[in-house]
């Protein structure tokens, strides 16, 4: 009788294996740039809630039997702020599943254009960089003087185009600014507040 239960218990388990192995499988096969973009976004947002996620790139690559996506991703923290700060996450989907190697902070403690070269790729380099080049104290004041100054980020031919507004104030800053970090034009604007 034990050899008999025995038998049953180890087919239960054949059985077992089996269909979460086809489960796998199936996940496997039926992969697809949508459902991986929803598990990175997803990811991203388990990890950094309240913040701005987006996929930058993605790629499907195939090595012998073995497919995976090759996934860049942004995290932008306090992005309505003098300060965000941008974040880049790599992930090799499902080669190694959700273990990135080291994120890549593209803006961080609020400092752009450090040294001799400078070039402004991303709205959040150009937000910090419209208050804190040479030339932008204008606009370094405002956000000292408006607590609650926020930036309006948009692209421009010759640039980036930054608008800073606060409800406490009529007035504001426009600034454009090459993507070599260089100050095209700056002005003071009337605001709807």
């Amino acid at each position: 009788m034990d050899h008999r239960r025995e038998l049953i218990v180890l087919g239960f388990l054949i059985i077992l294996i089996a269909i979460v192995y086809s489960g796998m499988e199936f996940w496997r096969t039926n992969l697809n740039e949508t459902n991986v973009k929803s598990l990175v976004l997803e990811d991203l947002k388990t990890k950094h809630p309240d913040t701005a996620v987006g996929i930058i790139s993605m790629e499907k690559i195939t090595e012998g039997n073995s497919t995976y996506y090759s996934i860049k991703a942004k995290v932008t923290k306090d992005y309505a702020t003098p300060c965000p700060v941008r974040i880049h996450y790599y992930y090799s989907y499902p080669e190694q599943n959700f273990v990135t190697r080291p994120p890549e902070y593209i803006t961080k403690n609020c400092k752009v254009c450090t040294d001799s070269t400078c070039y402004l790729m991303f709205e959040e380099e150009a937000i910090i960089a419209s208050h804190t080049l040479k030339g932008t104290e204008s606009i370094s004041n405002y956000i000292d003087e408006n607590k609650g100054a926020y930036p309006k980020v948009e692209p421009d031919p010759k640039g980036w185009k930054i608008t800073w507004k606060s409800p406490s104030s009529e007035i504001g800053y426009e600034i454009i600014l090459s993507f070599k970090g260089e100050v095209i034009d700056l002005k003071q604007i009337k605001t709807l507040y």
